[in-house]
């Protein structure tokens, strides 16, 4: 039986001088702090947020033992050189691993002092063949807790690997990731792909899935394809990080090389003002009745079945999206931001701040089933109508509805809503991913109408919400 509570740890970059590597990440957009001292006579640097995982920046020290297999590891090749998983339990991990038919080291004690004094402990063992293996991670078990990261810090979400012609190093991997408790994502066919619920690791599919997937979609598909000609010199069980992924507290989207290691930056949640709402809103939504239940995607990979399109076997489990917004009405009264006032068909949303905009949530019913349509209108126009459709077949799983909640009621909280119309029945309004519009338009005009009302130029009816907070 596979572990529970395994989660991606950190990734180790290898770097010759850390000081300057700081200041690239820092120039990057990815700042990173001291770590401290190993006492091996490395010294790192630590690129990370609020959450668990992070980036380790590398190096050697002048008097480090130069006959020590990790000095040597970190000296021999610079850029990424492995990864950690963190376990609750690291003697039950390693006996999962040795049951998959792998041969890991024995669990030895690992400690850093940091810059301030503090001793940080942990207990590690070692999965490959030598320290900070490329092809198999090393797993860690924390006894002294790691703090926290800055609350502005880059946030790490995701990793992704490459992998060489064979698929031996891969399927070794995958079945590292299920021993020790990693759960399968579904839905992003033909990649493999695992979460810990905080960060994801994905890796290629093998040829053969590759070919199932193509004829299940009648085509071909693009990206990295194994035994393509850029990795076919690549050694034969070669895995090698590609690309890492980044949540920022604001700015815009980047990408670029650093170290021998690719990335990409995205805007997180903490963009939004009203993600400090957040933890209340967990709070509350755990308070729900006990039947309603999030479920996974259930069809990933593959066209939905005919027969789906027109049935809905399970229509109750759409009354979580209700929860989830009685949840933040919660949070928001609970904060002194705003009140909750019923009516016959729903209820308000009624911020105290001057200026910012009411929301009113409608329950509407389908299929028999009392309050499992929800649609969320300002100023008498529908932001949102969730589900979108009710059926099977356009079922992508409890997660993306929750999450669509989330974006709209941090987009209006922010201040976000922004409608334009002419008073004649067409109507552009801004959303959490861009825009909408009702009525019939020309090419670009909606993005004017919405770019002119911004500018305080428009000369039609202009409908703006202050920010909630």
């Amino acid at each position: 039986m596979a572990l529970v509570g395994a989660r991606f740890d950190h990734l180790v970059v290898s770097v010759t001088d850390l000081e300057a590597a700081m200041t690239r990440w820092q120039e990057a957009g990815l700042p990173a702090h001291p770590g401290g001292r190993h006492p091996g006579g490395t010294v790192n640097g630590i690129v990370r947020g609020p959450r668990a995982a992070y980036v380790e920046l590398i190096s050697t020290l002048d008097d480090a033992d130069p006959e020590a297999p990790w000095v040597q590891r970190v000296r021999g090749d610079q850029g990424p050189l492995g990864f950690a998983i963190a376990v609750d339990d690291i003697g039950a991990a390693r006996d999962a691993v040795i049951s998959v038919g792998l041969s890991p080291g024995a669990v030895t004690e690992g400690s850093r002092e940091t810059p301030d004094g503090t001793t940080l402990r942990w207990r590690m063992c070692q999965v490959g063949e030598r320290p900070f293996d490329p092809e198999l991670p090393f797993l860690i078990e924390w006894v002294t807790p790691m703090p926290a990261g800055p609350a502005d810090g880059p946030v790490l979400e995701s990793v992704s690997l490459e992998i060489g012609p064979s698929t031996h190093a891969r399927d070794r991997l995958l079945a590292m990731l299920h021993a020790v408790g990693f759960p399968e994502v579904p839905g992003t066919v033909p990649w493999k792909t695992f979460s810990d619920g905080e960060v994801v690791i994905t890796l290629p599919a093998t040829d053969a899935e590759v070919q199932e997937w193509e004829r299940s979609q009648g085509g071909s598909a693009s990206y990295l394809r194994i035994g393509d000609p850029e990795v076919e010199e690549a050694a034969p069980e070669m895995l090698r990080i590609g690309q890492v992924g980044f949540g920022l507290p604001g700015g815009d989207g980047s990408w670029g090389e650093l170290d021998g290691l690719s990335f990409a930056t995205h805007p997180d949640v903490r963009s939004h003002v009203g993600h400090i709402l957040l933890p209340a809103v967990e709070t509350h939504f755990a308070a729900r009745p006990a039947d309603l239940v999030e479920w996974p995607h259930p069809h990933p990979g593959r066209d939905p079945l005919e027969e789906e399109y027109s049935r809905c076997l399970d229509p109750g489990k759409y009354q979580i999206i209700a929860a989830r917004v009685r949840a933040w009405a919660s949070a928001l009264a609970e904060a002194g931001v705003a009140d909750q006032v019923d009516h016959a068909s729903g209820f308000d949303i009624v911020p105290r701040r001057e200026g910012a905009l009411p929301v009113t949530v409608t329950l509407t019913d389908f299929e028999g089933v009392e309050g499992n349509g929800v649609t969320l209108s300002v100023r008498d126009t529908a932001l949102e109508r969730l589900p979108d459709c009710g059926c099977d077949a356009c079922d992508s799983g409890s997660a993306d509805l929750l999450t669509q909640v989330d974006e709209l009621l941090l987009h209006i909280v922010d201040g976000g809503v922004l409608q334009v119309g002419d008073g004649r029945g067409r109507v552009v309004q801004s959303t959490a991913s861009g825009w909408s519009a009702s009525g019939n338009f020309g090419r670009e005009e909606p993005e004017q109408w919405l770019r002119d009302a911004r500018e305080g130029r428009s000369r039609l009816t202009v409908v703006e919400g202050a920010p909630w907070l």
